[in-house]
């Protein structure tokens, strides 16, 4: 779903620009995620399990929130 873009103001007066994703900002949606994986052990996943690629990321409809993670393997 699209929406417009809007700014807002922020408490510290500054202005946030509030706006759907383009495809130039695939690269850095990619590295955020890796570095949020470093940071915390409390994510469902590790720095290792963020395969999603700039194509999955340009294309919306194959993504999904859990997309990059490896199907977890269970044995008896």
């Amino acid at each position: 779903m699209l929406h417009s873009s809007r700014t807002i103001l922020l408490k510290n007066k500054k202005n946030a620009i509030l706006r759907n994703p383009m495809p130039s900002d695939a690269i850095p949606m990619i590295n955020f995620q890796k570095q949020c994986a470093l940071e915390t052990p409390f994510l469902l996943r590790s720095p290792e399990e963020c395969e999603i690629t700039e194509e999955q990321l340009n294309n919306p409809a194959s993504v999904s929130m859990l997309s990059g993670l490896r199907k977890p393997q269970i044995r008896f």
